[in-house]
């Protein structure tokens, strides 16, 4: 079942799912509408039998306020009846036979026949006995039941009492004999408090309810049947074109993502929607850009790999072959380019491995409270013979106070080597390099500038500095210019110390190199 289940598709799982879910609707719609109905038309039915006993009460308080007692009602049903006759009509008697309207002796001819009559007061006109003479018509709600009158403590003075009888009181008010004036007669009507003399009772509906609930049931069937069949109607005609809404565009994700596996990258439509499916294909399409650009940096990536390994070895090779034929003498000063190349082809492959760990994330980093001033002032001092030598202008601002992160000495010395190395080579004789280090006390950072007035590097430039073997002078001299690996190398290690470093144009006319470390307490 589980697996039947998971092989549907989603389109028949989403119409399956829309069907047993209206079906559920409307199996709960009845069962509320039935409970609902039988709910109130019982209450209709009790309030409107209240109604009739509060209107019937009245009368017989009326009565007893003129006889004052139940006396002449005891068992005087034609009374009863006279009084209640037209609110249940079951309580009206036919005219008595003449034998008893005449009031004369019985003759003896009469003994027989009145032995074998019940007297009429003695027959039976229970609520029982006239339901079965006169069973009220169908599908209308007739009171069959007739009322029972109870006396002051409920015991019955007409008919019958049960406990789960509607009832309704009897009340007067009985004013005490007073010998004083009419005003104060008045005076204790009106303040005499009405007392319960009787009550009025009925036993609950039964059957005609029954029957008309039979034939509302009848009619609410057939009505759900129709509305059941118009609802399966509904879910195919709605629910089909519903579930296609939902499910084309995730058969078209399906395809994309397959082709993505495949090495392919083909246009992505569908953005344009605003729900959770549009956000998918969003990312999705996201996800192929990405690739996208991943596969075209591998391919760039390999290429100038290949020229950088090529180019020194093909001229290690050319320059061995000449000495080989006998083209260039085999002297030191030979023998000595040819190990520039080889330095050049080592200083590569060792870049590029520092590189690879770096992006692995192989690099260890031994990280101590280090002082950047301190580490500044010893990289100066380590290229300060050079770039003496080449005649450049330093212009060193540092703070007198030391200024402390939590970093690698090792790795910062090596950032340092390289951003120094380049402004040797890049550099003209003369020029100025400014070297600044600053402390932010708010935004706990220190920001280390470094910045030239050499040669410039274009706008276009400026944002590929850290790219892989991107090197602005395209001449790829082996004297001037380097692997293309030393900025990529230094972003690496400013990451790491989740430091930000960032290249822009410097107001000496050069380029200017901007590094931020968060800031740590002594």
């Amino acid at each position: 079942m589980k697996r039947t289940a998971a092989s549907m598709k989603i389109q028949s799982k989403l119409v399956i799912a829309l069907a047993c879910l209206g079906s559920l609707l409307c199996v709960m719609l009845y069962a509320f509408m039935q409970w609902s109905f039988d709910r109130g038309m019982i209450n209709y039915v009790n309030q409107q039998e209240q109604e009739y006993l509060s209107t019937a009460a009245n009368r017989l308080a009326e009565h007893y306020s003129e006889y004052g007692s139940w006396e002449n009602l005891n068992g005087n049903r034609r009374l009863f009846g006279e009084l209640l006759g037209d609110l249940w009509p079951a309580l009206q008697l036919p005219p008595p036979p003449p034998h008893f309207s005449e009031r004369r002796p019985a003759r003896a001819s009469d003994q027989a026949h009145l032995q074998r009559q019940r007297p009429f007061r003695d027959r039976d006109f229970s609520p029982e006995f006239r339901r079965e003479k006169r069973p009220p018509p169908k599908g209308h709600f007739e009171r069959a039941n007739v009322p029972s009158l109870l006396d002051a403590n409920k015991s019955p003075i007409f008919g019958r009492y049960q406990d789960n009888h509607l009832i309704s009181p009897i009340a007067v008010s009985l004013n005490s004999e007073n010998n004083g004036t009419g005003e104060e007669d008045e005076t204790l009507s009106k303040q005499a408090a009405p007392t319960i003399v009787g009550w009025l009772s009925i036993p609950p509906p039964r059957y005609s309810l029954d029957k008309f609930n039979l034939s509302m049931g009848e009619h609410l069937e057939v009505a759900f049947v129709l509305v059941g069949l118009v609802l399966m109607m509904a879910v195919l005609f709605i629910g089909v074109p519903l579930s296609r809404h939902f499910v084309n565009p995730l058969q078209q994700l399906a395809k994309t993502t397959y082709a993505l596996t495949r090495g392919q990258y083909p246009t992505l439509a569908g953005r344009h929607r605003h729900d959770e499916i549009g956000q998918l294909w969003r990312n999705i399409a996201s996800l192929r850009n990405t690739l996208q650009a991943n596969e075209t940096e591998r391919r760039r990536w390999v290429a100038d790999i290949s020229h950088e390994l090529r180019t020194p070895l093909a001229i290690a090779i050319g320059e061995v072959d000449a000495m080989l034929e006998d083209v260039r003498p085999l002297t030191k000063n030979n023998l000595m380019s040819l190990k520039q190349e080889v330095l050049q082809l080592n200083r590569l492959v060792n870049d590029l491995y520092e590189l690879t760990n770096a992006e692995i994330g192989a690099l260890r980093y031994n990280k101590t409270k280090m002082d950047v001033r301190e580490s500044l002032i010893q990289a100066l001092q380590r290229f300060e013979e050079l770039m003496t030598e080449k005649n450049l202008q330093l212009d060193v601002q540092l703070p007198n106070h030391s200024a402390w992160i939590h970093g690698d000495v090792q790795r910062f010395n090596q950032l340092m080597n390289n951003l120094f190395t380049n402004e040797l080579k890049y550099c003209n004789p003369n020029d100025t390099i400014r070297i600044a280090l600053t402390a932010h006390t708010k935004s706990r950072q220190l920001e280390i500038i470094i910045e030239d007035s050499g040669p410039g590097v274009d706008d276009e430039d400026l944002s590929k500095l850290f790219d892989h073997i991107y090197r602005v002078e395209n001449s790829r001299n082996k004297n001037t210019g380097g692997s293309g690996l030393g900025l990529a190398i230094c972003e690496k290690i400013v990451k790491a110390h989740d430091g930000i470093i960032r290249a822009s144009h410097s107001p000496l006319g050069g380029l200017r190199m901007t590094i931020q470390f968060p800031s740590i307490n002594r």
